[in-house]
Formats: C-alpha cells, structure tokens, sequence
C-alpha cells in the first residue's frame, strides 16, 4: 500500500512528522489522553461509533485483500479492535498493564525504531488474547485463533523490513482507547456491530437489531421486584447482551448477584456479549461467563435439557422475521418443522397453529418472535415473570391469536406499554436511519390473573419515558376479545365510534357463508386468494386471460399482461396453481370480482369478466350478482370502513398495513337495513357506484371524486353516523 494513510488526528505529511505525533501523544506528560471522553451521553456515544467505523475504515483500505470476501474481512478487523478494546480492561491487574505498556510504547516511539515498535504490538496482541483466554471468552475454537490465522492484519505487521506507516492502524486503535473512558462501552460494541459490520455479513437476514441501553434499563425497572439475591434470569435471545448486562449493572447497584443465562441464534453477537461481560466485570480477577454459543440454538432448547430449570425472570429483545423467511433461510426450528419432528400446534407446549375449538382452515404463519414468546412462557417457574420487547403486531396480527389466547388464559398481564415514537433510532453507518417498526412491552406472569384483574396499558414518550396516555384495561376482555387487541392501544372517541359501527351493522357472513349467500342473493360470493403462476410467461399482448394491474381509480382498466389459457396441469405452461386457501377456481370464473392488495391497499377496485386472473398478492371478492358486488364495493371503500380496518389493523410506525381476507370477513360489517328508507339507501349506492365506475372508465376523474364523496356520506348515514 501507498504511504496515504490518515492517522486519526492528523493526515500523514512524512514520517518523521508521524513519529512526532504518536510521541507527542503517548507522552506521560501529555495532558491529551489523560482527560478521556466519556461515553454518558448520545452525542458522545455516536461520535465513539463514528470513530470505531472510521478505524475500521482505514484498516479495510490499508490491508485489503483479495483472499476473502468483504464481509468476512470486515468482522476480523472488528475483531481485531475489539480485541484490543477488551484486552485493555482484561490486562488490568496483570502483571504489565495498559498504563505500564503506554510507557513502554512511549520509549519505542523516541527511539525511532520500527522493528521493536512492530515487536512490541505483537507481544501486545498476544497478550490481549492470552488474558481473553483466561477468562473463557470462546476464544480457542471459535474467534480468536482463526482471525489470528488468517488475518491480512497479522501478517502484514509480522513483515520485514517493516516501516512506520505499516504499523498505523495498530497506533491509531491505541489512540481510540486512550480518547475515550470505556468503562460504559460494552453498550456499545453491539451498535457497532449491528449498525456497521453486519450489513456485510449474512446473518443480518435474523433481523436482528440490538436493544438500546435505555431500553434495557426500562424493561429491568418492570421487572425489578422479581429480582432478588440469586434470581435466575433468561435472555433466550440476548444479541449482544443489553438486557442481562443491564440485570448484572441492576445487581451490582443494589450488592446482590444473579444467575443469568443467554442463548443466541448467531454465534458472533454471543462473543461480543461475553468481551462486554468481561468489561462490567473487570474488577473481578475471574469471570464466571454464562453465555454459551449453541449450535442450531432453538432447536437446542427443544430436544435438550439446557432449560429444565426454571427462570425467575425471561427478559428478551427477540428477533422479527417473517414466517416464510425463516423457512427460506432454514432456520433449525423451521427445518425440524419441515421434516415433522414437531407441529406447530405443540411449540413448548403451546399451540401456535389455532386457539382452542376454533382450527383454521389454512396454514398460519406466526412470525419468529411468537415462537420465542412461547419458548419464555415455557422456561419461567410458576410466579416468574416475562417481559419481551416486540413489534406491535402482537396486538393485530391474525396468526399471533393463539398466543394473545394463551396470555389472556394462562398468564397474569401486568403491563401493556407503546411508544409515541420510533424505538430504534440512530441506526446504520452514519448513525441515521430509524427501523421502522411498532415497538411494545409486554409485561406477565406465569400465574393465573384473577377475574377483576385490570391490564395497565400506557403509551410512553421515547427517552423520558413520560406517561403520554394511559389506563386500566380487564384481563376478561383480553380473553373474550383474543382475536384483535388493537383496541387497547385507541383513544376514546375511536372506540365510541366502534362501538356505534356495530351497533347499526351486522355480519359479513351472509356473503362468505355460500349456503346463505344462494338463499338470498341467488348467488355464491367467493373470498379467495389470487393465484399462483410464472408471470415471466404472461404475455404483454394477448390471450385469453387478463391479468389486471391495480392503479389509483376503483375501475381496473391497466392491465400487468394476458394469459393464454387456463390449465390446472403441473406439467402445463399455462398452470395456474392453486394456494392452500383457494377454494378450487371458483373466483377465477365469477363474472364481477373486487380486488385489493393485501399489502397497504389504497383502494378497493372493480373488474368484470369470468377470465381475469388476480395476481397472488392480492385478495379478491367474487361472485355473479352485479348489484351486490356494487354495494361491497362501496362499503369497502367508505371513509368509515376505513377508520374501522384502521382500529383494528393499523399500527403506529409499521411500514405495512395488511388487510387480508380473514380482517375483511371479521372487521367489516354492512349496515343493517331495518326499514323501507335504508332499503333506498343501499340501492342508491349501488347506482351510484355504477356511475361512478364508468366516469372513471372514461376517464371523468372530477365527477368520479364527487361521486365518491356522495357515496361515502351516504353511506356513513346507513350506519347512523
């Protein structure tokens, strides 16, 4: 490499300018390093992180090697640092430490000589992963030895005839640790890792993001009346150790100890946990650590013994990962699954595939952190308390009923909490992107909740945590109402609307049940799914299906393309698949058909004819009653249907809104026509959604938006708002 470098403090002009400064720097009498930065507020936290990159950086650049590929190169380097960042506290009480071999750094840099200089940061390496090794940090088979083995980094310090400009790098890590007090930075090697080494590695698919310190501190306040002197505490998914790091910080504040245990799905988070427990801990001349690396580690906690105790207190900050992904990616527990070792209707003990007496009909797919809902719920003792860190989906989504089911039944709730903000900000490598998920607390015990038992619900401020809004909520109504609990988090006049919506509305079901549906309207009304096809073989042209694109107007005039017949062939290349949940081809051959898409609709739309394929993204209702599908769609499509899906599905800070068909079947309802007047009404919706439909048809969108507008409030009038 080209003697370019920058050091961190000063551009490199010459060497003897570079032996100048490091002498300067490492100088007892320079005051410079002696009044370190502390690491206690955000700002000086960021710019620590900012400084790690920056290091890392530079390393990347100087010892790039074409041997390995970024990603792995990256987290060596990292590594590398850290390495040198923990063996400054593990050196502590040894018998040269840090302070000792800055002076021994000092008298090498005024000596001018590169080959001691090299020599001496060698032996300093050594030495750090000796001390490391001491203290049982994983660090023989797993980390250490084979980034000392195969690091570009190792051998290019190990050269002769080696000059200043090679050793840099190793001299800048120094100034870091001398800049910066680092009793308060194993908080931070998690957000480095996560916000820069692992957007290059391929287990950031876990999507994992690690717990903020002030996070942590809050979750251990909620469970701090269960913690006493030798509590066991559980982190099944402890990342980088936030959460038991700030339990040991709790027990060391009040001079008791407990017993923690974490597991992690990754291996590289587990090692950064262990070198932050080392750094809490370093006044201790040994450190018992508790973290362990287990292979395939969910399935581990099934099929072994390593969680036949039982936890006083499981705290967790668990990954988010979508079913599907999880299977894509094989995860162990999803394999195991696959290959029916086990059901999802037995996960630890709990059925995550259908609450009782109510099987769904179709496969559900609950997200990765139900399964370690579960997983906690079933390692606490009786009287032991749970406290999770989860999107807020937990509130709304469709396949997370059976454990809302399972916390109303057999768990005591104590605490609801939602956040007026975004969670996880201050993300990525230049400290700024924000995660965008909806974020909660959920607090219980394993214990039965007494019938009078109220739930305390309370929606906090991000870093005051001051009480935004806040209320009792009965445990009973939880239970009764285990299918959507997005009503706890919404205001009062929200919830007097919904109450008043179903006051002056009746059920779906005499659409989707097909036996009423032919009784009174003389025909079936289909809620399916789209289809599964090779859209790559759709042709853009021609043939003998549409396949219609979704646009801004209720009137499906774009088209994605045509398909040129119709086969039920595996073997054809015009197969149109089945999903597990169609109900054969019957929607594909109904004559009027309303179509959404699943994922954030912005309106339900319109289309005629018995050969329009609807995509697989998409849901559908349809049926041959012209008039009746009109008047769904006009429903659907009223402001009051939409603040109604809005209650029950949305969630603050959640960059999908998903609307499927179970939400249609279960949230929307028509309004119920008790009189002659009402009769007119819904007739008159229906004319004036035809009309409606073709102004948009022929491309009248002014007289479309009025037409809408005279709908929707005659529509709101029917419900008698």
């Amino acid at each position: 490499m080209s003697a370019t470098y920058s050091s961190v403090n000063m551009p490199t002009k010459n060497v003897s300018s570079n032996w100048a400064f490091y002498t300067h720097f490492f100088s007892p009498d320079n005051s410079g390093h002696h009044h370190k930065l502390g690491l206690h507020t955000a700002l000086l936290q960021q710019q620590f992180v900012a400084a790690m990159q920056q290091l890392m950086q530079r390393y990347a650049i100087f010892f790039r090697t074409s041997t390995i590929d970024t990603a792995t190169f990256l987290q060596q380097i990292y590594q590398h640092i850290v390495v040198w960042i923990s063996g400054k506290s593990a050196l502590q009480g040894q018998n040269m430490p840090f302070a000792m071999r800055l002076l021994s750094l000092h008298t090498t840099l005024r000596q001018q000589d590169t080959l001691a200089l090299a020599s001496l940061l060698r032996e300093w390496h050594r030495a750090n992963v000796a001390v490391l090794a001491q203290h049982n940090i994983m660090v023989e088979d797993t980390f250490v030895l084979p980034y000392l083995e195969s690091m570009a980094t190792t051998q290019h310090i190990s050269k002769n005839p080696i000059s200043l400009n090679d050793l840099l790098p190793w001299l800048d890590t120094l100034v870091l640790l001398c800049r910066y007090d680092l009793e308060q930075v194993n908080c931070l090697l998690g957000q480095v890792y996560e916000n820069y080494v692992r957007n290059f590695l391929k287990d950031k698919q876990y999507a994992q993001v690690f717990t903020p310190p002030s996070i942590a501190a809050l979750m251990l306040q909620y469970v701090e009346t269960h913690l006493y002197p030798g509590a066991k505490v559980l982190d099944p998914a402890c990342g980088a150790g936030a959460l038991l790091l700030a339990a040991s910080s709790m027990g060391q504040q009040r001079r008791e100890q407990y017993a923690v245990m974490g597991f992690d799905v990754s291996n590289f988070p587990l090692w950064l946990c262990s070198l932050s427990w080392l750094l809490q801990h370093q006044q201790r001349a040994t450190v018992d650590l508790p973290f362990h690396i287990v292979d395939d580690s969910i399935h581990h906690f099934l099929t072994e013994d390593s969680l036949a105790q039982q936890f006083d207190v499981v705290i967790a900050n668990p990954p988010y990962l979508g079913y599907n992904a999880c299977c894509q990616q094989k995860m162990p527990f999803f394999e195991a699954m696959k290959n029916k070792k086990f059901a999802l209707n037995n996960v630890f003990g709990i059925n995550l595939h259908s609450p009782p007496h109510q099987a769904k009909k179709y496969a559900p797919k609950p997200n990765l952190y139900a399964f370690f809902i579960a997983l906690g719920i079933h390692s606490l003792r009786q009287g032991g308390v749970l406290c999770y860190l989860i999107p807020q989906t937990l509130l709304t989504a469709t396949d997370t009923d059976t454990i809302r089911y399972y916390l109303a039944k057999e768990m005591l709730i104590e605490k609801i909490v939602t956040f007026g903000e975004k969670v996880f900000i201050g993300r990525g490598n230049k400290q700024s992107n924000n995660v965008i998920t909806s974020s909660m607390i959920i607090v219980a015990r394993r214990t039965q909740a007494p019938a009078e038992h109220a739930v305390l619900y309370q929606q906090l401020e991000v870093g005051s945590w001051k009480i935004i809004a806040e209320k009792r909520v009965s445990q009973q109504l939880l239970f009764d109402n285990y299918s959507n609990w997005n009503f706890v988090t919404q205001t009062a006049f929200m919830l007097q609307l919904q109450e008043r919506y179903v006051a002056n509305s009746e059920s779906l079901a005499q659409y989707y049940d097909h036996e009423l549906a032919k009784a009174r309207w003389g025909s079936a009304f289909y809620f399916d799914p789209g289809y599964m096809v090779d859209y790559q073989k759709a042709d853009k042209e021609a043939g003998e299906y549409v396949i219609p694109r979704l646009g801004s107007s209720c009137w499906l005039g774009e088209k994605y393309g045509y398909w040129h017949s119709f086969s039920d062939d595996p073997r054809s290349p015009y197969y149109i698949r089945l999903r597990q949940s169609n109900q054969a081809y019957e929607l594909l051959h109904t004559h009027h058909k309303i179509v959404w898409s699943y994922s954030n609709p912005q309106r339900f739309h319109y289309i005629a004819g018995n050969k329009v394929l609807i995509r697989f993204q998409e849901m559908a209702i349809g049926s041959d009653n012209e008039a009746e599908i009109l008047y769904l769609l006009g429903i659907l499509n009223a402001t009051i249907t939409h603040h109604i899906l809005s209650f029950y599905l949305k969630n603050e800070h959640e960059k999908d809104f998903l609307v499927g068909l179970k939400a249609i079947k279960q949230y929307v309802r028509i309004p119920t026509l008790r009189n002659e007047v009402q009769q007119v009404a819904k007739q008159k919706v229906i004319d004036l959604v035809r009309q409606c439909l073709t102004a948009e048809q022929q491309g009248d969108a002014k007289n479309a938006a009025t037409l809408w507008r005279s709908i929707d409030v005659l529509v709101e009038s029917m419900y008698g708002f």
